[in-house]
């Protein structure tokens, strides 16, 4: 009789320990690996995310996910710069091969997804001459001996509106909304821009025009996606000098310099800009005048593009160029504390008023491009994205540590983990 009892409290014991006290059982997590290169207009990053999977084969939490140390930071240039080199591209495809290698374990990497995809800079060039580079690319990963896990799916051009999407899983990944249990929790829309084009995505009502149906494990989203190509920040100075050039009520300085009212006092140079070459400019700062001209250029005529974008609701962050714009003009105070689109609008304002000597000195290489690009967000803002002055918005470059971009999200999506 004592036997037994002692073998029945042994068994209860058991059913009261741990998981790992029982030895590997089927709730313990395994780990993968994926890899995905961002093939951007300047150049190619490499990341390599390590995830603890669930017993459902997912990924459960954001502090399950770490993003790996590699070495080579920004390989350039970039492959949308490669058309007349296609030999080179497998050269240029090793030097990740060789990293990936060193950090992905040997185990793994014939079951981690390797991943190339290429984004704006990429969509700038024609159709036929996209498909030239990618199909290289895809050549390369099939028939070369790489120990990692190739789809035809995950080496593409991704559209602008997939980028949005992606950025939309990964705020609302790591804010909790995708792996929540409950229903009804509340989604976060995203902001974000580069060089070449911006991008924003939220959430709506089923039914909603433009809407596109998102699946994310056993749930449907609605979303509404979209990117415009042309409007990130690198492509809108360079539109901003053709328009002031072509500009009919322009006004030039004695030195035959025109008078720019985005940009600071005591500022010049001389652009070469698209099939122009020699464009003086001096600046004359001017915030109203600087705002209009950006809003005739995109916003105050047919067709714009923003026609039928609707009005950004609900909790919103802005990050990327964004961020970066936001906080060079003094707006962001804190990362956790949002900002209204009035006082980006007054930071901008407040920014340009300052002689470019000053800006200088504290913000090399970004000074003469920052008061233009602090008032064309600001009027994205209000006449794109359609929002009131007292809208609230959160800036941030990283949420919970972990850096805010599409890539969290592609990864997570393409490799089919949630």
């Amino acid at each position: 009789m004592m036997v037994r009892f002692v073998l029945l409290l042994a068994f209860l014991f058991w059913l009261q320990a741990p998981p790992g006290c029982h030895g590997r059982s089927s709730s313990s997590p395994d780990v993968s690996y994926s890899i995905l290169i961002d093939a951007g207009s300047t150049g190619s990053r490499m990341y390599v995310y390590k995830f603890k999977l669930g017993s459902d084969g997912k990924v459960n939490n954001v502090s399950d996910v770490e993003e790996l140390d590699n070495s080579l930071g920004k390989v350039k240039p970039g492959l949308s710069s490669m058309l007349n080199e296609p030999d080179e591209i497998e050269v240029y495809l090793q030097k990740f091969f060789d990293e990936a290698e060193r950090i992905v374990p040997k185990d793994k990497q014939s079951s981690t997804p390797f991943i190339v995809l290429a984004t704006a800079g990429m969509r700038l060039l024609p159709e036929a001459d996209q498909d030239v580079i990618m199909t290289k690319v895809k050549e390369i990963l099939k028939s070369r001996t790489t120990p990692f896990l190739y789809k035809d799916g995950n080496v593409k051009v991704i559209s602008g509106k997939e980028e949005a999407i992606f950025a939309w899983i990964t705020v609302n990944f790591i804010q909790g909304v995708l792996t929540s249990q409950k229903k009804q929790k509340v989604s976060w829309g995203v902001l974000d821009m580069g060089g070449a084009s911006t991008q924003n995505a939220m959430h709506r009502y089923r039914g909603s025009p433009h809407s596109t149906n998102l699946k994310v494990g056993q749930r449907n989203y609605q979303l509404f996606a979209r990117s415009y190509l042309d409007m990130g920040v690198a492509r809108i100075h360079d539109r901003f000098l053709e328009f002031l050039s072509a500009w009919e009520n322009k006004t030039v300085d004695y030195e035959g310099y025109i008078k720019s009212p985005c940009h600071h006092e005591g500022y010049d140079e001389v652009f070469d800009v698209g099939a122009e070459s020699g464009i003086d400019i001096v600046g004359e700062p001017n915030s109203d005048l600087c705002r209009k001209l950006i809003d005739d250029m995109l916003f105050n005529k047919v067709g714009s593009g923003f026609d039928d974008q609707p009005q950004l609701k609900g909790k919103l962050v802005a990050f990327s160029a964004f961020h970066t714009v936001i906080d060079r003009i003094g707006a962001v105070v804190c990362d956790d504390k949002p900002v209204t689109v009035e006082q980006i609008g007054c930071a901008a304002r407040k920014f340009c008023s300052k002689p470019y000597k000053v800006v200088k000195a504290i913000d090399e290489g970004y000074g003469k491009f920052t008061c233009l690009w602090g008032n064309y967000v600001y009027e994205l803002l209000r006449q794109g994205y359609k929002m009131p002055q007292s809208k609230k918005i959160f800036v941030q470059k990283e949420m919970k540590g972990y850096s805010l971009s599409w890539i969290m999200g592609a990864v997570l999506y393409k490799a089919e983990l949630l």
